[in-house]
């Protein structure tokens, strides 16, 4: 059942866009399906400008295998991650992501309404 629901995400969440695709998965609680196994099956994804996972439950754990993803589609300019679970230490990833891959075109990314203590960022974040 879950190898059927991720493929039906496979299908419907790919979409073309101006300039190239947008991927998006919005609504979709993401703890039922293996979320890197996913990724995986979406494969060479170079066309892409735009990911969206929104209101999915994503943990910092699911994140981290979405920076692996975006590092084999370093194409991608947006990155919108709003309304899941994702804390601090996600923020810390993202950091230590565009550190590592110089190459990436990743420019805008959102994070709001997540679970993200604005206290407890390390200032190299900010």
């Amino acid at each position: 059942k879950a190898r059927e629901l991720m493929l039906t995400h496979n299908r419907s969440e790919v979409k073309k866009a101006k300039g190239g695709q947008i991927l998006e998965l919005i609504g979709s609680d993401i703890s039922k399906i293996n979320f890197e196994c996913f990724l995986e099956s979406l494969g060479d994804q170079s066309q892409a400008k735009v990911v969206r996972i929104i209101k999915s439950g994503m943990t910092d754990f699911q994140f981290d295998s979405l920076l692996r993803f975006l590092s084999k589609n370093p194409g991608v300019e947006t990155l919108i991650v709003t309304n899941n679970k994702l804390t601090e230490f996600s923020l810390s990833a993202l950091n230590n992501f565009c550190m590592l891959h110089k190459e990436s075109s990743l420019s805008h990314v959102y994070l709001g309404s997540n679970r993200i203590n604005r206290e407890h960022i390390s200032s190299s974040v900010r």
